[in-house]
């Protein structure tokens, strides 16, 4: 399987952590102009509910802004598939989303369900411990057997480098 035939749904946690704290835009440009070149051709996704988790106000700056104004190409919508997707995920795992915190996690694992074998969900969490309250999107994708990935596996696999 190439590169160009991967799709990469990328989590909040993702999308702060290489922007704000690991690789900022004005110390790594040249990555997030390969970011943007591969969201562009479709490559790097995010569901939309995982955008409103980013922030308030797109115009404000920072990470918010950067994913919205890469839309359409990168924000992906719900279909039916899709929506009957995340109410399986939230049947399995009904403490994932906690009050409006996390909404976008179900919605990850449900686009990635849709798109099938080159689907993978780029997250910095790490799997959470079998008793804890919340699982973690790891701990979800092993469940429905779909591929999850941080954001530096998904820059070695897309052939990104600065």
């Amino acid at each position: 399987m190439s590169y160009k035939d991967l799709r990469f749904l990328v989590d909040a946690s993702s999308w702060i952590d290489c922007h704000e704290r690991w690789y900022p835009p004005k110390v790594f440009p040249t990555l997030w102009r390969k970011i943007e070149e591969a969201a562009a051709e479709g490559l790097i996704l995010a569901p939309r509910q995982v955008v409103g988790e980013l922030g308030a106000d797109p115009r404000g700056g920072g990470v918010r802004a950067w994913v919205e104004m890469l839309r359409p190409s990168i924000i992906v919508r719900e279909t039916g598939a899709i929506v009957k997707h995340s109410n399986a995920v939230n049947t399995a795992f009904p403490a994932l989303i906690h009050a409006t915190e996390d909404e976008g996690d179900p919605w990850l694992v449900a686009h990635a369900l849709k798109i099938g074998a080159s689907a993978h969900v780029v997250t910095e969490e790490r799997r959470s411990q079998p008793n804890a309250k919340k699982p973690h999107i790891p701990n979800v994708c092993e469940h429905f057997k779909v591929k999850c990935i941080t954001s530096l596996q998904m820059f070695v696999m897309l052939g990104i480098s600065i």
